[in-house]
């Protein structure tokens, strides 16, 4: 009884770097390049990755020859925005369309307040309850490294 997902939904599309290998701009270009035999459109696709991995993308060089870092100081990766977040693992980056993913709500957010259970301090407890499920409408316009180095 707990959302998938986009990681744990069937027909996203996924890259894989090899063992020894890190994270290079051809994997963005294959990130991209998934999305694009897809028809996903290109103003609604994003990146998304932990600040730490924004930061090793920050520093890391496209090419020895060509002095740019894989994000410039925009905060574009090959022409699209990169967000940064907390709530996904280390060793993934996720890009595709968030117009996609579809965030279902039944009711209203119940607030229920208990001035009882902390009486002594002057604490109240507070407890929310929400009925919701997210779900991927079209699985292709996303693609997942989970094994960023």
């Amino acid at each position: 009884n707990e959302p998938r997902g986009i990681f744990k939904t069937t027909g996203v599309n996924s890259i894989n770097i090899p063992s020894g290998s890190t994270f290079e701009f051809s994997h963005a270009v294959q990130m991209e390049s998934l999305a694009d035999d897809q028809d996903v459109p290109q103003n609604t696709r994003y990146y998304v990755c932990r600040p730490t991995v924004y930061g090793a993308l920050k520093t890391r060089t496209k090419t020895l020859e060509y002095p740019a870092f894989l994000i410039g100081e925009d905060g574009m990766m090959n022409g699209y925005m990169v967000q940064k977040t907390t709530q996904l693992p280390g060793t993934h980056i996720l890009f595709g369309d968030f117009s996609q993913v579809i965030i279902g709500e039944w009711g209203v957010m119940e607030l229920d307040a208990n001035p009882y259970e902390n009486f002594d301090t002057g604490g109240v407890s507070v407890r929310a309850l929400w009925t919701v499920d997210v779900q991927v409408r079209y699985p292709q316009a996303f693609t997942i490294c989970t094994n960023f180095a």
